[in-house]
């Protein structure tokens, strides 16, 4: 029975993982996949492209898509987490 939990909770907890990082990165990176957007990038000075993924990068924290992220990803870890620490536990007991 314990084995099945483990499973089940690494399983959960690497998909919400997952989910939660692929939700991150398409709130950086989705806004910046137009032309317009890609030509601008290019044709600026580095400090200036450096300055520009920044401000990107902190706008991309306010999105909704970016909290879910979060969120999943809290989740994702705190379910990793919790089940390594079941798994000593019943290491232990055995």
């Amino acid at each position: 029975m314990g084995s099945i939990i483990i499973q089940f909770g690494l399983g959960l907890g690497f998909v919400a993982t997952w989910v939660g990082m692929l939700c991150l990165l398409l709130a950086f990176v989705a806004p910046n996949l137009s032309l317009r957007k890609f030509l601008e990038n290019n044709s600026a000075a580095y400090s200036q492209r450096m300055v520009q993924i920044n401000e990107d990068f902190r706008k991309s924290n306010k999105s909704r898509i970016s909290q879910a992220g979060q969120i999943f990803l809290a989740i994702g870890l705190s379910l990793l987490i919790l089940t390594g620490v079941l798994w000593f536990f019943l290491k232990i007991a055995e």
